[in-house]
């Protein structure tokens, strides 16, 4: 096993509320290597977004725990003025929506710019060129044009590239994309996933993708985390995981998964249920109140994480049969 570029042990991300503390993220391990892609999935409310801003210290108001770090360093002990220098420099971000990301008052060669700028100290026509040259790469036609626009003027799939085009400027080592594809329609989505893989083929970037979409973490990712109500409940090779996931609520997102050789019209599988309050989690294990092979141990005690091998683990008191989704 070669040494991880970024290891979380033990994270935990508390926000205080009128009604109490919320934990998003709870205990939350993982581990990335240089050049690999790892998806962490799960639906709205399972904390993944949490957990991916936690890396940068994005978090004004929330109290972290544990430890996130970065080729050794722990970022959760690191200044502000290190944390500045780090951002967009080693690791950059990718949001899901472009609109609110993109400032609307300035033209988007002027954002892609801003990093440049701050990082390289570039200005005049190199600051320009680099602008150009960045645009070409995320498959923006006419760039020199483009960067003269608003984001408004740009299509949904235009505005996500220009994202990227800014997470890219300074050459990071790791890229944490958090929906990149939700905004925009089915052909831009392929579009966008066919440019990440490129990217991360040329250029040798780790990705951390945050996902609710099994089928997208399968086209692009090597490696894979499940999350569910703050906590991490499986992980392992893409391929191991999708294939014999160990987990029911693993099988869960695969089975309401759409098929490509599916009947029109048929109706979905679902998983009954919402994601439980985080401040009201049931006993025992979390996903018990939507799991239909819950028994009684899963109503009273906590599953405690257990590793299958170097590469696969789950929180399950009756993990699957590996056979695959039931």
């Amino acid at each position: 096993m070669s040494a991880a570029l970024l290891e979380i042990d033990a994270l935990t991300v508390e926000f205080g509320t009128p009604a109490g503390p919320l934990r998003a993220v709870d205990g939350a391990t993982l581990r990335l290597e240089p050049g690999r892609a790892l998806g962490l999935v799960g639906e709205s409310g399972s904390g993944k977004s949490a957990l991916a801003t936690s890396i940068l210290r994005l978090h004004q108001h929330a109290r972290l725990g544990g430890a996130i770090r970065w080729k050794g360093e722990d970022l959760l002990r690191s200044d502000e003025k290190s944390m500045r220098k780090l951002r967009g420099s080693q690791i950059a971000m990718v949001f899901q929506d472009p609109m609110s990301s993109l400032n609307p008052a300035h033209r988007v060669g002027r954002q892609i710019a801003e990093p440049l700028r701050l990082h390289k100290r570039l200005s005049g026509a190199a600051v320009d060129a680099e602008v150009h040259a960045l645009m070409a790469k995320v498959g923006i036609p006419d760039p020199v044009e483009r960067a003269k626009a608003y984001p408004h003027q740009l299509s949904g799939g235009l505005r996500q590239r220009v994202l990227i085009a800014m997470a890219l400027a300074c050459g990071p080592e790791l890229l944490i994309a958090d929906e990149p594809t939700t905004a925009v329609d089915a052909t831009i989505q392929a579009q966008i996933v066919e440019l990440l893989r490129r990217l991360q083929r040329e250029t040798g970037i780790a990705v951390l993708l945050i996902t609710h979409d099994l089928g997208l973490v399968g086209e692009l990712c090597d490696d894979v985390a499940v999350m569910y109500a703050g906590r991490i409940v499986e992980t392992g090779p893409v391929a191991a995981v999708l294939g014999a996931p160990l987990h029911p609520y693993t099988a869960g997102l695969l089975a309401s998964a759409p098929a490509l050789d599916g009947d029109r019209g048929a109706r979905l599988r679902e998983i009954p249920g919402v994601v439980p309050d985080l401040r009201a989690l049931p006993p025992g294990c979390r996903f018990q109140t939507r799991c239909a092979a819950a028994q009684e141990r899963c109503r009273s005690d906590e599953p405690q994480w257990t590793a299958v091998d170097a590469a696969r683990g789950h929180r399950c008191h009756f993990p699957l049969d590996n056979k695959g989704p039931r």
